[in-house]
């Protein structure tokens, strides 16, 4: 098992339990837990010793407004949030119940719907239609919309479209990608959908999904291919040094030759 620790600096653990009598929690199950259950370090709280189930992920009770990793309310205690990010680990794995994940994010909805904003266009990713529509009766696709899209489908999440507001347009004036992300930091939506750069002011306003595309830049500089002799071909292995440094390299290379000329009949003798 991972070390334990308290949390990311973005999202620490907390003592929800502070200033309570030392005992058991009870649940809305009505089931006693633990009395320091999710409190201050990641640990496998929920860990099932005879059957190991549980055992290979760890969390702890987080505060929702100081939390950039993934994070879900309790089903045992209403009032409270725990991350399994902020530790570390994901908050899904094979041995899991395949609808816990999305049953989580339901709970977290809590009925209402999620809003979606979008920034500028950026083909194939994010594409508006009929091209030169604007304002929220236009329609948004493209390979990262049809992608999100139907993962709130298959979630059986529902969602509506809202437009970036003025104050974080006016936030961000030269980039509508910074003012969507500012947007999502200021409660005007939950979603921006496009692809993002992942840069240090952005993270620190708003969580960012997973990786799923990688820009690659290329430098290219102006090279200019001219006629070489057979003369150029031969100096070229010579013109790492000067012509001083080579006339110094000879210099010193025949003061050598003679000093050892000179003193090795001496040394036979």
């Amino acid at each position: 098992a991972a070390a334990q620790s308290e949390g990311s600096d973005g999202c620490p653990c907390i003592d929800p339990w502070e200033g309570r009598p030392n005992e058991c929690r009870m649940a809305n199950t009505g089931e006693c837990l633990p009395s320091d259950l999710g409190a201050e370090k990641c640990s496998a709280w929920d860990c099932e010793a005879s059957t190991n189930k549980f055992c290979t992920r760890q969390w702890c009770f987080v505060d929702p407004k100081n939390c950039r990793y993934t994070h879900f309310r309790s089903t045992n205690f209403e009032d409270l949030h725990y991350s399994y990010g902020t530790c570390g680990y994901v908050a899904f794995s094979k041995d899991d119940d395949p609808n816990w994940l999305i049953d989580e994010l339901q709970k977290s909805l809590d009925g209402k719907q999620m809003r979606i904003a979008f920034p500028g266009d950026v083909r194939p990713y994010v594409v508006t239609e009929p091209a030169g529509c604007e304002g929220p009766n236009c329609n948004k696709t493209g390979a990262y919309v049809d992608f999100v899209l139907e993962v709130l489908h298959i979630a059986r999440v529902n969602w509506t479209r809202v437009e970036i507001s003025n104050a974080s347009r006016a936030a961000f004036p030269l980039s509508s990608f910074s003012a969507c992300v500012h947007e999502v930091s200021i409660g005007g939506a939950e979603l921006c959908i496009g692809n993002f750069w992942t840069t240090s002011a952005r993270l620190e306003i708003a969580s960012f999904t997973s990786i799923i595309h990688i820009d690659v830049f290329r430098l290219v500089t102006i090279y200019q291919q001219s006629e070489k002799s057979m003369w150029d071909h031969m100096e070229t292995p010579y013109s790492v040094f000067s012509g001083q440094l080579w006339a110094a390299i000879c210099a010193m290379v025949t003061i050598t030759g003679v000093a050892l000329w000179s003193v090795e009949p001496t040394a036979a003798d």
